[in-house]
């Protein structure tokens, strides 16, 4: 029987985003996005060349009521998730995981939105 080689499920790159990354057209998420593919690039054809299957790439952040929820004004959160949701598009990245929910009203009010931007 022929060895399957060993699959790597996903790599994962973290960043860490604030409120003032979406300023000037997110100039600034941009750039750390930018600096996620990067390395998760490197790092996949890497794997790659010495004979692992990569299945996925993805971007984690901080907890997003940290960088998303720091307004009441829904469009402000719309947007946000809108410019994140493009910015990965544009790297091809398919999985984003945007932190843990440590309020409740976060979970139940900010969670849906996600979900319905989400592709």
């Amino acid at each position: 029987m022929t060895e399957r080689p060993f699959r790597i499920r996903t790599i994962t790159s973290f960043v860490n985003i604030d409120p003032s990354d979406f300023d000037n057209d997110s100039e600034s998420l941009r750039q750390k996005i930018n600096a996620c593919n990067r390395l998760l690039r490197e790092g996949e054809a890497q794997m790659t060349t010495a004979g692992f299957e990569v299945q996925t790439i993805r971007i984690s952040t901080n907890p997003f009521g940290e960088w998303l929820v720091t307004t009441a004004d829904e469009q402000s959160v719309n947007k946000r998730l809108n410019d994140l949701n493009s910015l990965l598009s544009d790297c091809d990245i398919n999985f984003c995981s945007l932190g843990p929910s440590y309020n409740p009203g976060h979970t139940t009010n900010i969670c849906p939105e996600i979900v319905s931007i989400a592709p």
